[in-house]
């Protein structure tokens, strides 16, 4: 691409598509640089050479013609190792013309980043020329000379949980050949480890060692051209660093006040997870809404009054305070002020780029966002016990730390550790220890009072809406002949599916419907290696025995006592059953083929928990009228508007009901 004299570039980075100059577009006088022609789910992608935050300003001017939201040039910013530090922070479809875009550099944290430009297709056939284009203006990365030398910069960080340095001795790389060729770039940055030999046990402790390592400089030019030379490392000091916020501050979400040039008060949400959300406004027009105070994964529809909209786009970039964002631009404002409502799937890991959905990703995650350091297998109780759950979530005030973590864990029935950072089902597991008369010196017992026999389960909230969309009812038929129909209501807002729901429920029921002892015991030594999630045998004969679940530890050392608190259930568990199921629909806010009304008719559409129609089922309304689904799982009924109650029966399906407001 000799249009673009020396910049560096990986041309078809991540094994994708190469681009090419075309000197049918250009761009100041210059060819410009054009995406590969490609299929339906293929990407072609340019990467920039590296760079860091002294880099200042990079720019560029770009262009599209392509199917409007399907195919996109995205721009993607990845570090050094091809990690994803920002997904699709910004982007562009349809037919746009020659526009001028930049970054600061300075707002990145310390490292090596490049920029990625990848133009994606998600739809079959093309639009206009399915194509993009790109002209760096200033600001990228550009190739030495041949023959001069390179300033090599080594990164060292300490062998040591926690601990870091970074140092700056150089060693050189003499380039023998032009950097012209394909994908070939000079590599100013290369990693050593060295071991720090101080234990950095107390925050804010140092180490000052020097070390030696070999540097090897690898390169991408086709020629054996290696230098390995050992390099003895300066002293440098290494610190640990301090802990994060506190489990009792508040998270720390952005207003809308704190962006430039917007004026709303709301909190910047934070989102996790597949779920239906209300932008906030961030213009009076009516046209930029900001979905989520970071990048998402995907925007999958958007609603205005209920009503499914096609002419919006995701653009996700680095805000004027340097905070990469979500938004929604519309390309007209809602008509009459009617609620806009999107479905997203919001943050992204930093690591697998997946979405954060499992219950364990998001509570490192939000530790991880409050300064903590979290160990990659961090909350594995977790991933043991609910290997499949996925939830959705949307944390939009600054409640404390402490209280966003346990509305991730506390619904689906699990308790948590801080000090160990890690979480288990409320089931008692194999014993740690023995607790007898010997090793208590205080105990007391007294029965829970939670008890039932009916669990009413509400689950998969919109957000939206600002209510929760579908209900279950589970009943333990032995305990409501011994205690009678004992009602309680479990709300698990996160939750997606009548499959989870109705697994995470029964399991909460049948606790809830058996007697449960609540233990306190102390025992000597307050570093007694016993914590929250442990399992203890009690053999004491003041006290129920049997095996209990450690719920909480206080260690007072004054005394050099351990308490515990422990929970011990009576009894095995007892069978449960789904008694209901609901569906709360409204016909203003359900898409059009959930519910339509139109002269006195009723077309009801009845899907299972995949979304699939179910072809065949008896749907009865009101108690009265009953029709069967035809193969797209619509039933229609001659009825008012108002509430009513649709009940479905179907083989293979339990029996549920839809209270539904047309």
């Amino acid at each position: 691409m000799s249009g673009w004299g020396n910049f560096v570039w990986d041309n078809g980075y991540g094994d994708t598509a190469p681009w090419a100059e075309d000197t049918a577009v250009p761009y100041d006088g210059r060819p410009s640089l054009r995406s590969a022609p490609i299929a339906q789910n293929e990407s072609s992608s340019l990467a920039s050479g590296l760079f860091d935050n002294t880099a200042g300003t990079i720019t560029w001017a770009w262009r599209v013609d392509s199917r409007l939201n399907y195919d996109k040039l995205l721009v993607h910013l990845d570090r050094e190792s091809g990690e994803r530090y920002l997904q699709g922070f910004e982007g562009i479809s349809g037919n746009e013309g020659w526009a001028e875009y930049s970054i600061s550099a300075g707002t990145l944290p310390p490292g090596q980043f490049r920029l990625v430009f990848s133009y994606t297709k998600e739809a079959a056939g093309g639009v206009g020329s399915d194509a993009a284009w790109i002209a760096p203006i200033s600001g990228f990365p550009v190739l030495p000379p041949a023959g001069s030398e390179v300033a090599v910069a080594v990164r060292a960080p300490l062998a040591v949980p926690g601990a870091y340095a970074q140092v700056w001795p150089w060693a050189t790389m003499r380039a023998t050949s032009p950097l012209s060729v394909p994908r070939a770039q000079a590599m100013t940055w290369i990693d050593a480890r060295v071991s720090a030999r101080s234990a950095l046990g107390r925050p804010g402790g140092v180490a000052a060692q020097p070390a030696v390592a070999d540097i090897a400089v690898p390169s991408p030019l086709g020629q054996p051209t290696l230098q390995v030379r050992r390099v003895r490392l300066a002293p440098v000091p290494a610190y640990a660093p301090a802990p994060g916020r506190l489990l009792a501050d508040p998270l720390p979400l952005r207003k809308g006040s704190d962006l430039p040039h917007y004026r709303t008060n709301r909190e910047l949400p934070w989102v996790y997870g597949r779920v239906w959300i209300s932008p906030v406004p961030l213009d009076s027009a009516g046209l930029l809404w900001l979905v989520a105070d970071h990048p998402v994964t995907a925007v999958e529809r958007v609603t205005v009054a209920g009503v499914q909209i096609d002419g919006w786009q995701l653009v996700q970039q680095v805000d004027a305070t340097g905070q990469a964002v979500a938004l929604l631009r519309l390309t007209r404002p809602p008509a009459d002020g009617g609620a806009i409502a999107v479905r997203v799937v919001g943050r992204r890991h930093p690591v697998t780029g997946q979405a954060i959905e499992h219950p364990a990703d998001i509570v490192a995650d939000l530790l991880r966002q409050c300064g903590w350091v979290v160990a990659a297998d961090a909350f594995q109780g977790l991933r043991e016990a609910y290997p499949a759950l996925a939830l959705g979530m949307v944390f939009g005030a600054p409640v404390p730390l402490r209280d966003a973590i346990g509305a991730v864990i506390e619904p689906i029935g699990a308790v948590w550790s801080a000090p160990r950072v890690d979480a288990w089902a409320r089931r008692p597991r194999n014993p740690v220890a023995t607790l007898d008369a010997s090793a208590a010196e205080r105990v007391s017992a007294r029965a829970a009072a939670e008890l039932a026999s009916v669990a009413r389960i509400s689950y998969a909230y919109d957000w939206a809406a600002g209510a929760a969309r579908e209900t279950l009812t589970v009943e333990a038929p032995e305990a409501i002949e011994r205690y009678g129909r004992m009602v309680v209501d479990i709300a698990m807002p996160a939750v997606r599916t009548a499959r989870d729901a109705l697994e995470i429920g029964s399991a909460r029921l049948a606790d809830m419907a058996r007697p449960q002892w609540q233990i306190e015991i102390s025992v000597a030594g307050a570093d007694a290696p016993i914590d929250a999630g442990d399992t203890v045998f009690l053999a004491h004969p003041r006290i129920p025995g049997g095996s209990a679940l450690i719920t909480a530890t206080a260690r007072d050392r004054t005394r050099d006592m351990l308490d515990l608190t422990a929970w011990l259930p009576a009894g095995g568990a007892p069978r449960v059953v789904l008694a209901q199921r609901g569906l709360m629909v409204e016909a203003d806010r359900a898409a059009p083929s959930a519910v339509v009304y139109r002269d006195g008719v009723a077309t009801f559409t009845v899907t299972d928990d995949s979304g699939m129609p179910l072809a065949g089922a008896a749907v009865v309304l009101d108690g009265q009228a009953m029709r069967n689904t035809d193969r797209f799982g619509r039933v229609q009924f001659t009825t008012s508007r108002g509430a009513h109650t649709l009940s479905v029966y179907m083989d293979g399906y339990a029996p549920f009901q839809m209270d539904v407001t047309v």
